[in-house]
């Protein structure tokens, strides 16, 4: 809904000459705002029918969406999902919200029940997306032959475990596979100032003194056992990036993907029953889909409880690239 209130001059200015209004060139400041009490309660009322013949009073049938949605309705349900799993808020911070700004008291415990509502809804988005999933890395490599190109961010961190560790030989081991990781990101950050051909080169050598250096001599500790049989199995994948085109050799965008998990966990401590975990894989599930798809969270959260409601067919988060 858009308001037009118009700031207009009357009369003659100072230097005495008459004024004509444009309306085609106006200097325009847009405020948005909401208006008091944004929320509409309707009453749905089931009207009697008294009947001479059976001496009965009967009621008209209240719609089954309407029933199944029961005091809070679609749009509202979709918000308290959305404060819940988007903005980290507690039950009590919802609460309060909707008692202060919306002017409407719901109990904690009802909320709760809303949001299983929502989880609910999201169960068909969800299984979609589960039985599309590939479960890790190795079973996504076997199942589509694909390459794979494995953290480095990660490993870096691995390897600065050894190079902090007690035992003398990992710390040997470790500081010798970060020197080889140091030199291949030299030559990452150096790469605008080279040429293609003596870039490719470059990174060929690092990557396999990398390989190198962390599948010879290894010690014969645990540590370093595991992370030389790591490289030994899946070496190539930790260097795919360097002959593949528009590869990252971090997984950044996946850790931004569920970053708002991480800060979810920290501010509500997360949930240890089965029906709050069951809510957070769905929502946290959307958030991140739709944020990829460039989709509003809400919009679809909306458009899944009402068809949760009214019994039709959930809306899918599969594109469709046919």
């Amino acid at each position: 809904m858009s308001n037009y209130i118009d700031y207009y001059l009357d009369g003659f200015r100072d230097c005495g000459g008459h004024i004509e209004l444009d309306y085609e060139k106006p200097r325009i400041l847009q405020q948005v705002d909401f208006v008091p009490a944004p929320m509409i309660i309707n009453e749905h009322r089931s009207l009697g029918c008294w009947c001479e013949s059976c001496q009965k009073m009967h009621y008209a049938p209240i719609p089954e969406d309407v029933r199944r949605a029961g005091l809070v309705g679609p749009r509202l349900t979709a918000l308290v999902a959305y404060l819940k799993g988007a903005c980290h808020c507690s039950f009590s911070t919802i609460r309060k919200f909707i008692r202060d700004v919306v002017g409407v008291k719901i109990s904690r415990g009802h909320l709760r029940k809303v949001c299983a509502k929502v989880g609910d809804s999201l169960d068909t988005a969800y299984e979609q997306l589960l039985h599309l999933l590939p479960s890790a890395y190795r079973k996504y490599m076997s199942d589509f032959n694909v390459l794979i190109q494995f953290c480095l961010a990660h490993l870096i961190r691995d390897v600065k475990f050894l190079v902090n560790h007690p035992n003398a030989k990992n710390r040997r081991y470790g500081t010798r596979i970060l020197k080889s990781l140091r030199d291949m990101f030299h030559v990452i950050h150096r790469r605008e100032a080279m040429t293609p051909s003596g870039c490719e080169r470059r990174l060929k050598e690092t990557g396999q003194d990398l390989l190198w250096q962390a599948t010879h001599d290894a010690p014969a500790t645990r540590e370093g056992t595991n992370l030389a049989r790591r490289f030994e199995n899946h070496g190539e994948s930790y260097i795919q990036f360097m002959t593949t085109p528009d590869v990252d050799p971090t997984n950044n965008m996946a850790e931004q993907a569920i970053r708002f998990v991480v800060i979810d966990r920290h501010v509500t401590q997360g949930s240890r029953r089965e029906a709050g975990q069951r809510w957070l894989e769905r929502m946290w599930t959307t958030i991140a889909t739709c944020t990829q798809q460039g989709r509003s969270v809400f919009d679809f959260l909306v458009q899944s409880v009402v068809a949760h409601f009214s019994g039709n067919e959930a809306p899918s988060r599969i594109v469709d690239t046919s």
